[in-house]
């Protein structure tokens, strides 16, 4: 198959195999009157017709039968020999295509080099002859015969090495114009012919390079944003290792003093047992000294008086005078001295004094080991804060909302939260793709805009509906109290953050870009204006957004861990930055003095600083546990925090300012 030459349209197809998209060689002819190289259709028949000889054409998968020929059967196409004839001796010429045929050695030559260079990526063994367009891959002839006898790869374009190299640059719906624009609004690159249709008519359409530079910028800014995310989550991880440390080397310590005092309390019990044990036995072996004393002088008397009662018996029975007389007044005396002594005997053995029994009576006092201080939330949020002028309110925890899941009252990354009024509060619950509306007790009381938005940031207009940075449709979308979808504005890349002035114009900013865009309630952009400083290293990753006195705009920088002051014009007026008291902020909003809240993920705390960025002190310190906190607002009463990863919502009392 020889190399393909610089032909156009319509000629380079009638000399060009469809098999190989390569130049005929010794061409032949099926019944359907499609040609192919013979070699190439040799190759379709060996790998794809069956054992009775039965194949589809590669064009118009018509089935051909294999004659006993073989290929010799099928005849030779002479008509492409007799277009080469014509070609290599005239031009042809019209009013819309100019065909010049020549013949090149050296791109022959070239294209040869070019195929040894790369190899088929489906069975990485032969040299890739073709490219398929929408799988992006390169193939030898045998696997692009297998490609295309794949029905699901029927309408796949596959072309030549040497036409793949210049392929890039030509528009996929009119296939001979060259890309000369780009639609941001499809994100598609289009000719000449494609701004021309109706189709994009109300299209962004901007020039080739423009609309490369532009997505090379947000390319630029997404790695941007990446590389400083990736740089916060290492920060994390190491605050992260080292607070598991801590936890791991206070449960061994904590531990170890449990155990040696159980030790303790045993041995001590071990202690008392062995001399309560002790008191016992020698107590007891008193009373049996005392009672087996007693007991052998009573055995003796009475073993005496047996013998005397044995004898006196023996004179019951009439006994001669003679042997009674002599021993009488003894025996009478005897019995008289015995009944006298045992008289005290008897006493003692008759009442016999209760014996001393020992007796143990438990201790009623519950033995305990000791108590363990746990943190307490509740107790923590309720003690006062010191702060640096003493003005600041005294912070209580008032209520605790939410879990991760999907039913009502449950949470999926809630990125931010606005108080609807007074008495209700509404959270943007991003991963479930919906707003949840709360009384000041916990209690959910509505939800809006289900399966409809991604919300990643939420505000109250003047009118008081709810103004919502949707990254679903990428704008801005405006609900009422009720549900019902009023309108939507604009169009970003990633809002995030949003605010809105009295006059009810909205400030968006958008994560991937470096801008802020003030759109008014018609959706009209009146100003934009770039938040990055020039000697950031970072995109500026701005997660929040408030409104201060004079117009002023505040926004949060999580990338660069400052907090930057914009006057209403969009002119850059300040930035806070500080180790001590700025790390990763993110929630920000004014209270009702214009003092400025930061909600800071990292620290886990809440500081405030005034509307000039002077700080005045801690409100909320990390005994709170505010993690990953990146939404936050106030009420006149209340303060309201939502916890990103925690999948929490917490709202808290702002009790009677310090003096």
């Amino acid at each position: 198959m020889a190399s393909e030459h610089s032909w156009q349209p319509p000629a380079r197809d009638l000399l060009r195999c469809n098999i190989c998209y390569d130049r005929f060689k010794e061409p032949r002819v099926l019944p359907c009157l499609h040609s192919f190289c013979q070699s190439c259709l040799q190759r379709h028949i060996d790998i794809n017709a069956s054992e009775h000889g039965v194949f589809c054409c590669p064009t118009c998968r018509e089935t051909t039968i294999l004659s006993s020929a073989g290929i010799e059967g099928f005849r030779r196409d002479f008509r492409v020999t007799q277009i080469e004839d014509l070609l290599q001796h005239c031009t042809l010429t019209d009013d819309t295509s100019r065909l010049t045929v020549t013949s090149s050695i050296s791109s022959s030559s070239s294209s040869a080099s070019l195929d040894q260079d790369i190899r088929c990526q489906f069975c990485d063994e032969k040299v890739a002859r073709h490219f398929c367009k929408e799988c992006c891959k390169f193939f030898c002839v045998e696997c692009t015969l297998r490609h295309r006898s794949k029905a699901v790869f029927s309408g796949h374009q596959v072309m030549s090495r040497s036409q793949s190299a210049g392929s890039a640059d030509t528009c996929r719906t009119h296939r001979q114009e060259k890309v000369q624009y780009v639609c941001k609004t499809c994100h598609a690159s289009i000719c000449s012919l494609c701004v021309m249709t109706a189709f994009h008519d109300d299209h962004e359409v901007v020039d080739l390079r423009v609309g490369l530079d532009h997505y090379t910028d947000n390319f630029s800014t997404l790695y941007d944003a990446l590389s400083a995310r990736k740089i916060q989550l290492q920060r994390s991880l190491l605050l992260l290792d080292e607070r598991q440390a801590q936890v791991h080397e206070h449960r061994s310590s904590t531990t170890r003093k449990v155990k040696d005092r159980v030790e303790n309390l045993i041995d001590s019990i071990h202690d008392q047992e062995r001399q309560l044990l002790s008191e016992v036995d020698e107590h007891c072996c008193r009373e049996l000294q005392f009672f087996g004393d007693k007991q052998t002088d009573v055995e003796q008397t009475v073993h005496e008086m047996s013998n005397i009662a044995d004898l006196c018996s023996s004179f019951a029975g009439r006994p001669p005078l003679s042997s009674m007389v002599p021993i009488y007044g003894d025996l009478c005396d005897r019995i008289q001295a015995m009944l006298r002594d045992s008289e005290g005997m008897s006493h003692a053995h008759d009442a016999h004094r209760a014996a001393n029994l020992v007796k143990f009576t438990p201790e009623v006092k519950k033995l305990r080991v000791g108590r363990l201080h746990l943190p307490s939330e509740s107790q923590e949020a309720a003690a006062p804060i010191p702060h640096k002028d003493g003005s600041l309110p005294v912070v209580s925890l008032h209520a605790r909302v939410g879990c991760l899941g999907c039913s009502g009252g449950e949470f999926n990354s809630p990125r931010d939260v606005a108080f609807l009024n007074e008495e209700s509060f509404i959270v943007a619950d991003t991963n479930n793709n919906r707003l949840q509306i709360f009384n000041l007790d916990g209690l959910l009381v509505a939800v809006i805009g289900e399966g409809q938005i991604k919300p990643w940031g939420v505000c109250v207009n003047p009118e008081g509906n709810i103004a919502v940075a949707d990254n679903y449709d990428k704008c801005v979308k405006i609900f009422r109290p009720n549900g019902v979808l009023v309108g939507s504005l604009g169009k970003l890349l990633c809002p995030c953050g949003i605010a809105v002035s009295q006059k009810g114009d909205y400030v968006v900013t958008d994560f991937f870009s470096t801008f802020a865009y003030v759109l008014d309630r018609h959706g009209v952009v009146v100003r934009q204006f770039e938040m990055r400083c020039k000697d950031e290293q970072h995109t500026c990753g701005a997660s929040r957004v408030a409104l201060g006195p004079g117009g002023r705009i505040y926004v949060s920088d999580i990338s660069n861990a400052c907090l930057k002051i914009f006057s209403e014009d969009g002119e850059l007026m300040k930035v806070i930055r500080g180790s001590n008291n700025l790390i990763a902020p993110q929630g920000i909003c004014f209270d009702k003095h214009q003092r400025l809240l930061v909600a800071d993920a990292l620290k886990q705390d809440i500081v405030v600083f005034t509307a000039d960025g002077d700080y005045l002190g801690t409100l909320i310190d990390a005994r709170h546990r505010l993690r990953d906190a990146t939404g936050l607002d106030t009420s006149e009463r209340h303060l309201v925090v939502s916890q990103l990863k925690s999948n929490q919502v917490k709202l808290c009392k702002l009790r009677k300012e310090k003096s």
